[in-house]
């Protein structure tokens, strides 16, 4: 059963080839498809190439530098995807900065499968919350819209009667010229 509701795509970002077999199994049970880095660099050259991200797991500590590097470019993004740390290295300081930087959810190495599926629930939980609420923003638009083009709708009929009424005024003046 999956988690989420509607297909989406997971980046991981993951050095370790077992962690990530792990999380890869799980998130595609899950009905998410996953794309892969393994470094740091690799993610820097990826950033803008993929698109429709939806989730990225993030490990802190990746071979050449901090996963937390990445995050400033990721969330910043428009639209950006849910970000989550997955981590065996963090620190206090580090779980402060990921959320200061806009990360959702944090994981300890080792973990459960129980606990990144509770991550994948709380994840679609804000994702379901972040597209209600966005259809109800689309919802007032549109009932403003709907608003405006009965206002617009009636200043036309208007001018119609106007322009009637001049047509029908310089006829009646042709008559009696």
């Amino acid at each position: 059963m999956s988690t989420t509701a509607a297909p989406s795509h997971a980046w991981v970002i993951e050095d370790d080839d077992e962690t990530f077999s792990t999380l890869g199994r799980i998130l595609n049970r899950a009905g998410w498809a996953v794309t892969r880095s393994s470094t740091l660099a690799e993610a820097m050259a990826k950033l803008d190439q993929i698109k429709d991200i939806t989730l990225v797991i993030l490990d802190f500590k990746l071979p050449d530098g901090n996963g937390i590097e990445l995050l400033p470019w990721i969330t910043q993004r428009p639209d950006p995807p849910d970000v989550a740390v997955i981590t065996g290295y963090a620190t206090t300081e580090d779980a402060v900065e990921a959320l200061r930087l806009g990360v959702c959810d944090f994981v300890i190495k080792p973990f459960d499968v129980s606990d990144i599926r509770g991550m994948l629930r709380r994840i679609g939980t804000r994702q379901h919350l972040r597209v209600g609420s966005f259809i109800k923003h689309l919802e007032g638009i549109d009932a403003r819209f709907k608003a405006h083009y009965e206002t617009l709708m009636g200043i036309k009929r208007d001018v119609d009667s106007l322009k009637d009424l001049v047509h029908a005024a310089i006829e009646q003046r042709k008559d009696h010229a």
